[in-house]
């Protein structure tokens, strides 16, 4: 439980105040290889790696909304969203349909 929290803090961390010099590729390996830590731990509470899920979901979309391009930044968005649908249980025909209305109600 302590290593899940202490790497929370660190995705956290990233998130808001990476340090300086890191390109994208080093925070976007960062928060992959924390993903891997986490996925090896034992017995992790459901509340404790939602939480680090959703600072993992927010470093990467603060990576690319620093370090790269917008269309980068918009693909990230689309993943993410992706991505949480699928945590909440949402099927894929679910999450087609909502990813197609959104981009319908974005045009």
């Amino acid at each position: 439980m302590v290593k899940l929290a202490d790497t929370t803090s660190n995705i956290g961390a990233i998130a808001n105040s990476p340090p300086d010099g890191w390109s994208l590729e080093r925070r976007l390996e960062y928060i992959g290889w924390a993903n891997t830590v986490v996925g090896h731990l034992p017995l992790l509470p459901k509340e404790g790696l939602a939480e680090f899920l959703r600072r993992c979901d927010q470093a990467e979309l603060n990576a690319y909304d620093d370090l790269g391009t917008v269309r980068q930044a918009q693909n990230a968005s689309r993943r993410l969203l992706e991505r949480r649908a699928k945590r909440l249980g949402a099927s894929e025909p679910e999450i087609r349909k909502f990813m197609l209305g959104l981009l319908n109600g974005a045009f």
